[in-house]
């Protein structure tokens, strides 16, 4: 649990304020009459379905839920089409126009092709489905660089691997054995967010295969740097410090303070191309229907590339001593002479 932390706050933070401007708010009216294209009428037929949910539809003035109707909702949330697009405009403040998105979604429209938007068209953006993929990978960075890298580092400065280093084991093998014990905290990650993202709709099963090679490439890239960060490192208080550091780096480049999707276009080009990108940005594809920057392929081969390289430069470094400043500092310390009790 300790290693999920970051993993949970996260999720409790965008969970916290998808409800806040998402959910929470006035039952809308929908007008529906803007929508054309070839999902207009299936649409439509789940937005009727909403009225008993508590988001009646209306497709005309006059007719049940629409504006001549006094018994109909005070706010009024558009449903329209944009070419192969579906617009949901939300012009009023303090209004739920979750369930609206979500009668899109099971109408059969792809969560890539809703958009939301609020007043002068300024896109609204939904916290939660926007960063499942950060919030996944979170977790996969903690239980790589914090779960694996620190506790080995912490086995080289009591002096254990000292004791296995007189054995035949070869270092790539040590590497590789930190990594089996772990994939059950990923597999729980893995089916948690995969799990929150079908229900909200936000995920399309046959996204499934493809999340599922974009979380091995992760895993290549981040128990890589989890080896390599390990390989010569004797003091766990600082490299801890220092690892939390890169997750966090990882995180922010990728879009956990604000969604990509909301940067400028220079700043969304740079931040496509970042390390961070390489992980969030294939599964948020699949998890929320993104567009990456770069097809996903190539951010597996970015993963894969980088995670190999790393592991190879780590296998090659790796050293079951403590540094040589450590040990002669631990010697000249136990030299001392003691001083004499009273």
């Amino acid at each position: 649990m300790s290693t999920l932390t970051m993993a949970l706050v996260l999720l409790i933070l965008h969970g916290c304020m998808w409800l806040a401007f998402s959910v929470a708010g006035a039952t809308p009216r929908v007008d529906a009459s803007g929508l054309a294209g070839p999902h207009a009428s299936a649409v439509a037929t789940a937005l009727d379905e909403l009225r008993g949910d508590g988001a009646p539809a209306a497709h005309g003035p006059n007719g049940p839920n629409g504006p001549n109707d006094p018994n109909a909702p005070a706010h009024t949330v558009r449903v329209q089409s944009a070419g192969e697009r579906i617009v949901i405009a939300v012009d009023e403040p303090r209004v739920g126009w979750d369930p609206v998105w979500r009668a899109v979604r099971a109408a059969g429209v792809p969560a890539g092709q809703i958009d939301v938007l609020g007043r002068d068209g300024e896109p609204i953006p939904d916290f939660l489905r926007l960063n499942l993929g950060t919030i996944l990978v979170a977790a996969l960075a903690s239980i790589a660089l914090l779960g694996t890298a620190v506790p080995l580092i912490a086995a080289r400065g009591r002096g254990t691997l000292r004791l296995l280093g007189t054995t035949p084991l070869p270092r790539s093998l040590m590497l590789l054995s930190r990594v089996p014990n772990r994939l059950a905290l990923v597999l729980v990650s893995v089916s948690g967010v995969i799990g929150i993202a079908v229900l909200t709709r936000a995920m399309e099963p046959a996204s499934l295969p493809r999340l599922l090679v974009s979380v091995c490439c992760a895993l290549v890239l981040l128990f890589g740097f989890a080896a390599l960060a390990a390989s010569r490192a004797s003091d766990p208080e600082a490299s801890q410090g220092l690892l939390v550091g890169v997750c966090f780096a990882l995180l922010a480049s990728a879009g956990s303070v604000l969604p990509v999707t909301l940067l400028p276009e220079p700043l969304r080009i740079a931040s496509g191309l970042l390390p961070g990108a390489w992980l969030v940005e294939p599964a948020s594809a699949d998890l929320a229907g993104t567009s990456p920057l770069l097809p996903v392929p190539a951010y597996w081969g970015l993963c894969l590339a980088a995670g190999l390289a790393c592991f190879m430069l780590a296998a090659r470094r790796f050293t079951w001593e403590p540094r040589p400043e450590r040990a002669r500092t631990h010697l000249i310390a136990s030299d001392r002479p003691q001083e004499a009790r009273p």
